[in-house]
């Protein structure tokens, strides 16, 4: 299924920390949009993993018992992640929309390939590269903030196209 939410992003000049001379931080926001009455307000869960494999990395998940994809997170490696819902897409997502394709279902799903990020990147470069090149079904924008690097980049999402674009 695909959620509906919001994320937020400010880093640099944007933070007020810049005004005395300090080079900023890096914020991000995330809003769940699920319907309230529903039971997921009463079960949240922020899981921890330590990944026992060569190359990856601690990360927490944000949601629910039994989830084991990733909707909202964030890294060791300073990397936070989530997405929202793109129900409107317009034709730039290359599928969904009266003048192109369906959308892609088949493939890796979203909640696989944010968890991945975490696990496995470890740079904001480096992810936007695995979510490039990874099989992408549905229409998402999905955030991702670097605080190494000091930015938050969003990601236009689709089984087509993944255009990276910040500020």
């Amino acid at each position: 299924t695909k959620a509906a939410c919001s994320f937020f992003g400010a880093w640099g000049a944007a933070t007020s920390d810049t005004a005395n001379g300090g080079t900023g931080h890096v914020y991000q926001l995330r809003a769940l949009d699920y319907d309230t009455t529903g039971p997921f307000k009463d079960y949240v869960q922020i899981t921890v993993y330590h990944p026992s494999e060569p190359n990856a990395y601690p990360f927490a998940n944000i949601g629910w018992p039994g989830s084991i994809g990733v909707l909202s997170g964030f890294s060791s490696n300073k990397l936070g992640i989530s997405e929202i819902g793109a129900y409107f897409a317009d034709d730039s997502f290359g599928q969904g929309t009266e003048n192109t394709p369906p959308e892609k279902v088949r493939g890796k799903p979203w909640m696989f390939v944010l968890r991945d990020v975490l696990k496995y990147q470890d740079s904001l470069d480096n992810a936007i590269t695995s979510i490039e090149e990874s099989e992408r079904t549905c229409n998402l924008i999905i955030g991702i903030g670097d605080g190494e690097a000091g930015v938050v980049n969003g990601i236009e999402y689709s089984g087509r196209v993944a255009i990276p674009y910040n500020d």
